[in-house]
């Protein structure tokens, strides 16, 4: 009998192994299913607008103030990432081997990626007919631009990675309409995930969704033996209000209390004139005698706050005194709209009570009890064991609440009972940054495409995304003589892994989600969280009437119409060495901490990484008949183009939102979006400001420009006759980067010799009986690109080492049952 905590890339694997195999199986996962949580989990004309949905995605604020995402849906990172497929070579495992005493059975990792290849993998079109053959993609000239700059070319496709060239990857989405799921579904881009393998029908694997797990129970034997993983305490997930899913605010760990206080009392009144844009002038006041007047406007809206409060939970806002707030003239909304003033919230037992609840400082039992505790335990069978897969910021954080890690944190810092002492956990944390650089294809070459596309090739998008279908993997530096590959120790020289993403969302999701465009000290301020609600209230994909007249007064369907003709190539730092940490702030929140190029090789990777891109673009700018598919900087001449409006029309969100701003008393606000103004004001002028440190954002005329017919980037790609400032190369980096949310490492395994290993090569937890570890904690490196399918097969490895186990020790420990439920608690929500 086994219990996974987490069921995600890893977990859903290793459960429906273990269940096909006759063993009891019950999965615990925070999230809810893909069919509850929708299409843009499901297709691939969704990739990248994914992340922007807190339903399924949450958002890593890190200590560096770069944002990252954790899946918060059954099949977890697979159901919202690119679906990128890329394994490892024999090379890797054997380094880990040498370098970390990690020795796993080859042949069956080959037969565990071999199982998920099956489900997961499909080869994705790639030449110019998807776009009626009218123009060639980006990806082709990636192509010959990668070759033309050092990177050996394997043109065909492959599912493991090369590392010293270019190839073509696999996918997780469809090729074939209506191949694969076998559903009645007569179009491609259909996403395969995790739970694609699950057999929901077998009785012996249940699956608990919207449940989040508190805590690990252990028994302590008096004779001084290991703890015993025994239980799991879990609660159902909180759901999200008509706030958290409309208005995009940033929950920063990272902010003391009094912080986080300001933070939510500031997203409530925020959420409260956005959503009252529903009181337009359009809107009907016919029972109200003399609809036109003042008297009757405040009474609506005082009926709508009524109403407004019953749908979030509010204390009858209304009776606590409102306070007026003034309206931008070009909404079109009328100029006064109300709600609740801070300080008359203040005056009275209901408003406090009200500020408590924004701050989520109320336990289960002060909320009325509707949020339900379960509990499970092991059988008593030998194999019985907990198996922790919730990622690698969750799996330490769930066992430190369960007393399991390092001392100086369970014990001193957090004062819980110390059950095991683990002091490597939560350590050795790393994440992969990525700097995403945008070009735009010509608004007349992607209308000549529009009639010849749409025929073949579905009625969504009429340019199909592409989601790093073209990879290059080599290594770059000013002194790669020695070049060691992974055991690579100095810092001359680093691998450089570029991808290519087009068109669709991805743009607009990678945007939106990571806010790249703002240096990382003002991507989770107040004030960048309310433009960004703008743009999710505004999105066509996701159309209300609610909102038209702002929108239409910010004119953001310009942006959309841009990022959905934007063409971006990435690069990687491909093995991120800088380590970071996880902690629990006061609240029990997770603190993420990567650390992100802390390490000088790191730094060199992200250097050379600029380098190549703006290498591999002057290819490309270097042949007119590609340079004339992409926006240029002599059509600004006469026109403004995409870089320009996109800023532009942030910047005009940002300074009516200023204005709303400008009565009330949320400071904080107003000097957050004074500094965004700023930064956008002086990014218009000169794109490379930021990354020069020019805080005045004067634009640097003694630096010698590019021809007048460069292509345009965004954000603006430093000039070729930079590359050589190391210096500029990584500020550009620094300040535009942004996380792959590639998290990993924090319970790697190792030999029982090594101290700083967390596991066992079995998974298995060092100093816990029937307790194992089993996601991407395990990786004492990340692989050397996307990890997704490597985790996927660890989980089928792991699966299958504990069935041969199970096996050798003894025949009759299959078919374990009912007794993993034995002291589940009455209500749980437990199903295939």
């Amino acid at each position: 009998a086994y219990i996974a905590n987490g069921g995600g890339g890893a977990g859903l694997i290793v459960a429906q192994t273990l269940a096909e195999n006759g063993y009891s199986v019950l999965v615990v996962e925070r999230g809810p299913t893909r069919e509850v949580a929708g299409d843009p989990v499901q297709y691939k004309r969704f990739v990248g607008y994914e992340r922007l949905y807190r339903q399924v995605n949450e958002n890593v604020i890190t200590r560096q103030g770069v944002r990252s995402n954790a899946g918060r849906v059954l099949s977890g990172g697979t159901a919202i990432n690119q679906g990128i497929i890329i394994a490892e070579t024999p090379e890797y495992f054997g380094w880990l081997n040498r370098a970390h005493g990690i020795d796993l059975d080859m042949t069956l990792i080959n037969e565990s990626y071999e199982y998920v290849f099956n489900r997961m993998s499909e080869s994705p079109q790639t030449d110019s007919t998807l776009t009626g053959g009218t123009f060639d993609l980006p990806l082709d000239h990636l192509k010959e631009a990668l070759t033309a700059e050092g990177f050996s070319p394997h043109d065909f496709h492959s599912e493991t990675l090369f590392t010293d060239g270019w190839w073509q990857t696999y996918s997780a989405f469809n090729t074939t309409p209506g191949s694969y799921p076998t559903e009645p579904l007569n179009e491609i881009g259909v996403r395969a995930a995790s739970d694609n393998f699950v057999d929901f029908s077998l009785p012996n694997l249940r699956i608990a969704t919207d449940s989040t797990v508190l805590k690990v129970e252990f028994e302590t034997p008096s004779d001084g033996s290991e703890p015993i993983a025994q239980c799991v305490l879990w609660e159902d997930t909180e759901k999200l209000d008509i706030v958290d899913q409309q208005v995009d605010y940033t929950e920063d760990p990272w902010k003391p209390a009094g912080g986080q206080l300001e933070n939510a009392i500031s997203k409530q009144k925020v959420a409260y004139w956005l959503l009252l844009l529903e009181l337009s002038p359009a809107a009907p006041f016919a029972e109200y005698p003399g609809a036109d007047s003042q008297d009757a406007q405040i009474a609506r809206q005082i009926m709508m706050l009524q109403r407004l409060d019953a749908a979030v939970g509010g204390v009858g806002l209304h009776e606590l005194g409102l306070e007026r707030l003034d309206l931008p003239k070009s909404f079109g909304l009328g100029a006064g709209r109300f709600f609740p003033s801070v300080n008359e919230l203040t005056k009275t037992d209901a408003g406090s009570a009200y500020i408590r609840r924004l701050a989520r400082r109320l336990d289960s039992a002060a909320s009325g009890g509707k949020i339900k505790r379960h509990r499970a335990c092991l059988s008593d069978f030998a194999h019985a064991e907990i198996i922790m897969s919730a990622g690698a910021i969750h799996t330490p954080a769930i066992l430190y609440k369960s007393g399991v890690g390092p001392k100086e944190l369970i014990k001193d810092k957090y004062k819980y009972d110390l059950v095991v002492e683990s002091p490597y956990l939560g350590k050795n944390l790393h994440d992969r940054l990525i700097l995403p650089v945008a070009t735009f294809i010509r608004e007349e070459v992607r209308d000549a495409v529009t009639e010849s596309a749409k025929t073949d090739y579905g009625k969504y998008d009429v340019l199909r995304a592409t989601s790093a279908e073209i990879a290059g993997l080599s290594n770059f530096g000013s002194d790669c003589s020695s070049w060691e590959g992974l055991d690579n120790e100095d810092d001359t020289c680093a691998y450089v892994l570029i991808e290519e993403n087009s068109f669709g969302h991805l743009i607009e999701g990678v945007l939106f989600q990571s806010r790249f465009i703002f240096p990382p000290s003002l991507r989770n301020s107040k004030a960048a969280d309310t433009i960004m609600s703008y743009n999710k209230l505004c999105d066509a994909a996701v159309p209300d009437a609610r909102f038209a007249p702002i929108c239409k007064s910010i004119n953001f369907q310009e942006l959309y119409d841009c990022l959905e003709r934007a063409a971006g190539w990435a690069s990687i730092v491909s093995v991120p060495v800088s380590r970071g940490t996880i902690d629990l702030n006061e609240k029990g929140e997770v603190l993420v901490d990567p650390n992100y190029l802390d390490d000088p090789r790191d730094r060199r990777a992200a250097a050379e990484g600029v380098r190549k891109l703006r290498q591999l673009w002057t290819t490309v700018e270097n042949d007119p008949t590609k340079r004339a598919i992409y926006e240029s900087e002599d059509d600004s001449k006469n026109k403004q183009m995409c870089p320009a409006t996109i800023f532009n029309i942030l910047l005009s969100a940002a300074e009516n939102i200023f204005s709303l701003f400008t009565l009330q008393s949320d400071n904080l606000v107003r000097l957050d979006m004074e500094k965004i103004i700023n930064y956008l004001k002086a990014v218009i002028k000169d794109p490379m400001a930021a990354a020069r440190d020019n805080t005045e954002g004067k634009p640097d005329s003694s630096r010698p420009k590019d021809p007048a017919d460069r292509i345009l980037y965004f954000p603006g790609l430093p000039n070729i006759e930079d590359i050589d400032d190391d210096k500029l190369m990584l500020d550009f980096y620094a300040t535009f980067g942004t996380s792959m949310w590639h998290m990993a490492g924090t319970a790697k395994m190792g030999q029982d010799d090594d101290p700083t290993a967390v596991l066992r090569n079995d998974f298995t937890f060092k100093g816990a009986k029937r307790l194992a570890v089993i996601d991407a904690s395990v990786f004492a490196q990340l692989t050397r690109a996307n990890p997704a399918i490597t985790v996927q097969a660890l989980g089928r490895y792991a699966g299958l080492l504990r069935v041969q186990k199970n096996s050798a020790v003894s025949s009759s420990s299959t078919g374990a049952s009912m007794p993993i439920l034995s002291s589940l608690l009455q209500g749980g929500k437990i199903g295939g």
